[in-house]
């Protein structure tokens, strides 16, 4: 695997900054848009020799099944780190994590 340039660190940190200004759902909507993108930069292009295995043993209907699937559920998929990324969950307040004792 190669090693990211600044450039394509600089891209993706831009790709999540503008789908940190979305609500949840669009953000890993706008994140799986983006996906063979981030990909590239990512570095996990072309996909691995067992993918294109998977790929092609699928009927037009398993594919199609496939990739709505992705994207219905960009949130839930190989997305999830940058959407947690995007969207980090609050914080909570130290006070609120200690359990009162009487």
């Amino acid at each position: 695997m190669r090693q990211m340039t600044q450039e394509a660190i600089d891209q993706v940190a831009r790709i999540v900054a503008e789908a940190a200004k979305l609500p949840l759902p669009d953000a890993a909507y706008s994140l799986w848009c983006q996906k063979y993108r981030l990909d590239e930069l990512e570095s996990r292009m072309p996909p691995s020799p067992e993918e294109v295995a998977i790929n092609r043993a699928m009927t037009p209907e398993q594919w199609w099944a496939k990739y709505r699937r992705e994207r219905d559920h960009a949130h839930e998929g190989p997305m999830f780190a940058l959407v947690k990324r995007a969207q980090p969950p609050p914080a909570i307040p130290i006070s609120e994590t200690r359990s009162s004792t009487p």
